[in-house]
């Protein structure tokens, strides 16, 4: 049926032909307006104005499609720009690089237009823009080498991020606490950057932004953090604060140039808070230079021989926990304050101890200088599970009537043996009565030794334990 002409009369008056050629371009617009059904009548080959990952594929078969798609990575170049307008690129064909498509997965693009009609619009289904899979491969070494020999990990100048942070300027009177700016450094984190190229690589990008993928580790912390305008105030109301801590002959010194950094804000009792894991880290740190613990120390034996040993127990070092607790205190009021350590004059065991000599088999009970008790033992086997260890130790408690247990073996104890008086001074080592055993001393202890323990006469062992209290040094020396 053909459609019904437009037949314009002059004898109408003008304004109704006016009104009349009005309605006709008002038609004529809304038909433009309306989108338009699209048919592609080929079911061989993609609709038209079809993309598949960006790339287009109009009007093509499915081999021709697939070919567009790897022609696309044909001469990939991955472009790496990082801070202050340096870059470099990255060329595919330095690293192998080849992209395919599976014609598969074309083909299922195909297929959807094809069983949606293949019409695009208010009256179809059919979808022009797809993505798919595109397999990637290169040579990893030769990427390697790549990414090793980039201007970003050659830069000797580079400067590495750092973070807003609180740092003490001038001396005397004109001392005050300030926000030094956070640094937006050149130089990139080495793993962070390699990772993020290769996963620029893998996913086939030709820009990678190092700044965006977090390749400079930072900064994290900006001087417009609140954070650290609230610990930059909690600071300045203590950074008058001191610690000096007189150790033998050495002297140190906290003051606001060391604690300002560990100043997290403020307590609900209005005091600054201190980072304590911090403080007892930084004091752990001194510590270790005045501790006589784990140190080499020469011991005079009962036969006039100086041996020397390191390992053990026995030893002075400084309070952590106590000197953390003092010095935070002080860090809170805002004060200063004088501590005074005093390490033991002379060695570690003074002239009360217990002497094991693991090599002659004997002990002896040392009080004020002189031996008031001795007896004949049996130490551990000589194997290096069961040999008795040598170094600096203490009685850290005692108990009477304990059964003792060996290790499990088969989800039972490999022995138990019961004993009158027990003196551990090291693990699971220790000095105790051996009920079991009719000989002490020699050379028993080389084939027929204990687990480890010091075995002691049951006749002599009572007066030991009756008369060395906790805490008696107990030295242990072949």
């Amino acid at each position: 049926m053909m459609p019904k002409a437009f037949h314009m009369d002059h004898t109408v008056p003008d304004r109704i032909s006016g009104a009349l050629f009005a309605a006709v371009l008002t038609a004529a617009a809304l038909f433009l307006a309306c989108p338009l059904t699209v048919h592609a009548e080929d079911p061989s080959r993609l609709i038209s104005g079809t993309t598949i990952n960006g790339i287009s594929i109009s009007d093509q078969t499915v081999d021709e499609a697939a070919a567009t798609l790897q022609n696309a990575f044909g001469n990939w170049t991955l472009t790496l720009k990082g801070r202050n307008g340096v870059s470099c690129e990255i060329s595919g064909s330095d690293i192998g690089f080849h992209a395919a498509a599976d014609p598969a997965e074309v083909q299922a693009v195909l297929d959807a237009q094809n069983a949606a009609g293949r019409v695009v619009g208010p009256g179809g289904g059919a979808k022009r823009n797809a993505e798919i899979t595109i397999r990637i491969t290169y040579d990893s070494a030769a990427l390697e080498n790549a990414i090793n020999a980039s201007v970003f990990l050659n830069m000797p100048d580079a400067v590495p991020s750092s973070d807003a942070h609180l740092a003490m300027t001038g001396s005397g009177p004109s001392q005050g606490m300030v926000i030094v700016p956070e640094v937006y450094g050149t130089a990139v984190d080495p793993e962070k950057y390699r990772a993020a190229v290769r996963a620029a690589a893998d996913a086939g990008l030709t820009e990678l932004d190092l700044d965006q993928a977090g390749c400079y580790g930072g900064p994290n912390i900006l001087s417009t953090d609140p954070s650290l305008q609230t610990a930059m105030s909690a600071v300045r109301s203590v950074q008058n604060a001191s610690v000096t801590w007189t150790v033998g002959g050495m002297t140190v010194i906290l003051d606001a140039g060391t604690f300002s950094p560990w100043i997290t804000g403020m307590d609900a009792d209005g005091t600054v808070a201190v980072d304590r894991d911090a403080l007892v880290c930084w004091l752990k740190g001194w510590a270790s230079s005045c501790t006589t613990l784990g140190t080499p120390r020469t011991f005079h034996c009962h036969d006039g021989r100086d041996v020397t040993m390191s390992r053990g127990t026995l030893g002075w070092a400084p309070d952590i926990d106590a000197e953390a607790d003092a010095a935070a205190a002080v860090i809170k009021s805002g004060g200063n304050a004088q501590r005074v350590l005093s390490p033991p004059a002379g060695n570690d065991w003074g002239n009360t101890y217990i002497e094991v000599d693991l090599a002659g088999q004997h002990v002896w009970y040392y009080k004020d200088g002189q031996v008031v008790w001795d007896a004949p033992c049996v130490s551990g086997r000589m194997t290096e599970d069961r040999m008795t260890p040598e170094g600096f130790y203490y009685i850290y408690y005692k108990e009477t009537n304990r059964d003792l247990k060996g290790k499990i073996v088969d989800g039972k104890p490999e022995y138990v043996a019961h004993v009158d008086y027990w003196m551990p001074f090291y693990r699971g080592y220790g000095m105790h009565d051996a009920s079991w055993r009719s000989d002490f001393g020699g050379r028993i202890y080389v084939n027929n030794g204990s687990h480890g323990c010091v075995n002691l006469p049951p006749s002599k062992v009572k007066a030991l334990y009756d008369t060395a209290p906790t805490g008696t040094p107990v030295i242990c020396h072949y």
